[in-house]
């Protein structure tokens, strides 16, 4: 898969994000899926990289070079497939990344204010 940047409102991706933690998806799987649609493209939109791609994927997860929701996506892998991440990690003989504190201070806050805002909804 082909990475690119773009540019969108931050209140927009908030609500992004939101949506793909409560649909247990990611923001990435949701552009492509929406692009698909809207364009009725009917080629495939994930696609299962091969044991070298693999391998790089892994290596660079390990190396921190990519996050574990970009390694998923990169591996076509949904969010619920932890399982399947996991066992390939396990069955290389790559290191598992030292945790990130500063990234997981921000997942942390992003989660509470998912569960603040469906509060708010009830």
């Amino acid at each position: 898969m082909k990475q690119f940047t773009m540019n969108i409102n931050s209140d927009l991706l908030r609500e992004a994000k939101s949506f793909a933690l409560k649909h247990d998806t990611t923001v990435s799987d949701l552009v492509r899926s929406l692009l698909s649609e809207k364009l009725e493209w009917k080629g495939d939109v994930s696609r299962v990289p091969d044991y070298q791609e693999t391998q790089k994927i892994l290596r660079d997860y390990s190396e921190r070079r990519v996050g574990k929701r970009e390694s998923f996506d990169l591996l076509g892998l949904r969010v619920d497939q932890y399982d399947v991440f996991a066992e390939l990690m396990n069955n290389s003989e790559l290191s598992w990344p030292e945790p990130d504190r500063l990234a997981a201070i921000d997942e942390g806050k992003l989660v509470e204010l998912v569960i603040a805002e469906a509060y708010d909804e009830n």
